[in-house]
């Protein structure tokens, strides 16, 4: 049996891997939107989430813990550019839509991404 410090490197990176490979294999080519929003967890980290929707089936892109991290507009586009420029180049989708709620970080955002 595999210890935890064997199952949260090699093995988990491992696993990792294959769902990234399956997930570029659903969604190659496709139209898709992406969207993000963020809360505080049970441990009050700050957390922000990215998904895509392709044809109806959500996609998890990537959790940021910005906990350590100014809870600016600014802040907020550094990490969506990452996530669009992962998901047009890693996983190949043709993005469309960005989404956010209607927070004021996330509307100035939406401004500065525009």
């Amino acid at each position: 049996m595999p210890g935890s410090k064997q199952l949260s490197g090699r093995v988990l990176n491992e696993e990792a891997g294959k769902v990234v490979e399956m997930m570029k294999a659903g969604v190659n080519g496709e139209f898709t939107t992406g969207q993000c929003d963020g809360w505080e967890n049970v441990n009050k980290s700050s957390i922000i989430v990215s998904t895509i929707n392709v044809e109806y089936t959500p996609y998890l892109l990537n959790t940021w813990d910005i906990s350590l991290e100014p809870k600016t507009a600014e802040c907020l586009l550094e990490i969506v550019l990452m996530e669009i420029e992962y998901a047009i180049n890693v996983l190949k989708v043709k993005l469309v839509a960005w989404c956010t709620d209607t927070g004021g970080d996330s509307a100035k955002m939406r401004w500065l991404l525009i």
